[in-house]
């Protein structure tokens, strides 16, 4: 009778080549959920309710925040959601992040004016 020699499966050599590929995904998977946090930001979905206080008929002011300036309570903090070549939608943020107003401009001969105003009752 003849002896057969063993010889190493294959399965065992190639059982390290697919680990290291596998490892290697794992750690950039990892690395990749890795970074700089995202800036805080205003949760606009906070507030339940917000209702139109009414049309302003103010004057120009030569800024965003000039002209926002009246509208913000105590407390509250200026943050620009939305500026388009003639148009500017600014957030009244609360102390607590949500939203307490909302206020809408115009840009004019003079500078920025408000159109509406829009005050917010948090959840």
């Amino acid at each position: 009778m003849r002896r057969r020699r063993s010889t190493p499966s294959t399965t065992a050599l190639s059982a390290p080549t697919l680990v290291a590929p596998a490892t290697f995904l794992l750690v950039a998977l990892l690395l990749a959920g890795c970074g700089e946090d995202p800036k805080p930001r205003a949760d606009t979905r906070r507030s339940s309710t917000c209702q139109t206080e009414g049309t302003v008929a103010s004057g120009p002011s030569a800024t965003l925040r000039a002209a926002v300036a009246p509208y913000l309570r105590d407390g509250e903090r200026f943050r620009l959601e939305k500026r388009v070549t003639d148009t500017a939608t600014v957030l009244l943020v609360t102390r607590g992040g949500g939203v307490g107003g909302r206020v809408t401009l115009v840009k004019v001969a003079g500078g920025w004016a408000p159109t509406t105003v829009e005050r917010c009752q948090p959840r």
